[in-house]
């Protein structure tokens, strides 16, 4: 069965958030093939899409295939168009003058039967995926109390903090419950990915991107803390980032991205002057950049990638006695300031 390469890629790099490296589950490490439609699942998201070939015909396939090996093969194959075949509990992908069998199972242990079948799909606002990707960005990854690592979802939209940092987004959700938390690492599966609309049943919440494909997340509870009083406190003063600023942020991020966790830089708010800040095993960086700013000193712990992008809103920033509180497009971002 001939397929256009890229195509194949793109439907396969859109399901990764469901594959596991720890194989800690039966192939969770392996993209699934059933009934024309391709399967990953780890336990906390499920992806599934249909596949088709160069021509639109449905897949045939039944079984799984090591998922690195399959994926790096395609992407350092030459060929635009491959013909790919299954058989002999190994699949063969021929170009041209060259040949590649990878060993597969044609026995599905994958079990998925826990997550529920999504029902009506609800509309999502374009910009959802964007929001969600911000919001998610500002939650801890294994903190205490758990709900730190979670993004809540409310029928008036979403919010996250990890206790230096915190996000709402007022954005339809598609919910009709007071609030939903999901881990904000599985909500990060949505990253580059639009969402086009939602089902949520009682164990899981299912997105439908505009490509057709499927990503079920668990729900993890209902309990999240009001954290209401960082985006009430009263104004103290105002502070005037330029959006050149965000140049600086990127040149940091090399020694931010390297980093699983904890990613955040430190800006240091000084007169007519802003200090950014950023280290890792490997090193540090240091940059200032000039301001218009004559109040209290500030140390400030911040998510490089979600002020970036705040910063690009050019969005105007506001001076707390515990915090410097952004309200941008829809949403309010506060952060967590150490006077100095």
């Amino acid at each position: 069965m001939k397929f256009d390469r890229q195509d194949l890629l793109r439907t396969l790099e859109s399901c990764s958030a469901g594959l596991n490296t720890k194989e800690n589950m039966e192939q969770s490490s392996c993209y699934v093939f059933m009934d024309g439609v391709l399967h990953t699942y780890n336990g906390e998201i499920l992806c599934r899409v249909a596949v088709t070939n160069a021509i639109g015909e449905a897949c045939p396939f039944r079984c799984a295939v090591p998922a690195k090996t399959f994926i790096d093969t395609l992407r350092k194959s030459p060929d635009e168009e491959l013909n790919i075949e299954v058989s002999n509990d190994k699949l063969t992908i021929k170009g041209t003058g060259r040949k590649q069998n990878i060993k597969i199972s044609t026995d599905i242990l994958l079990e998925t039967s826990e997550v529920e079948s999504p029902g009506d799909f609800i509309d999502l606002p374009p910009i959802f995926s964007e929001a969600l990707g911000m919001v998610a960005g500002c939650a801890a990854e294994d903190a205490e109390p758990f709900a730190l690592n979670c993004v809540d979802f409310t029928p008036r939209g979403i919010q996250a903090t990890n206790k230096y940092q915190a996000m709402r987004f007022v954005v339809a959700t598609g919910s009709t419950e007071p609030h939903i938390m999901v881990r904000a690492t599985s909500c990060k599966a949505l990253n580059g990915i639009g969402a086009a609309a939602v089902s949520y049943t009682r164990d899981w919440i299912h997105w439908k991107t505009y490509s057709g494909l499927v990503i079920s997340v668990r729900r993890l509870g209902e309990d999240y803390p009001d954290i209401t009083a960082i985006f009430t406190e009263a104004k103290t003063g105002e502070l005037v980032l330029p959006g050149s600023l965000a140049d600086v942020i990127d040149r940091a991020m090399a020694f931010v991205l390297e980093k699983k966790d904890d990613q955040r830089i430190i800006l240091q708010v000084r007169e007519n002057n802003v200090i950014v800040r950023a280290e890792s095993v490997h090193g540090d960086s240091e940059e200032e950049k000039p301001i218009v700013y004559s109040g209290v000193h500030m140390d400030l712990q911040v998510n490089p990638a979600v002020l970036s992008v705040i910063l690009k809103h050019g969005a105007p920033i506001t001076i707390c006695e515990s915090c410097l509180r952004i309200r941008g497009d829809g949403f309010l971002y506060a952060i967590s300031a150490t006077k100095v």
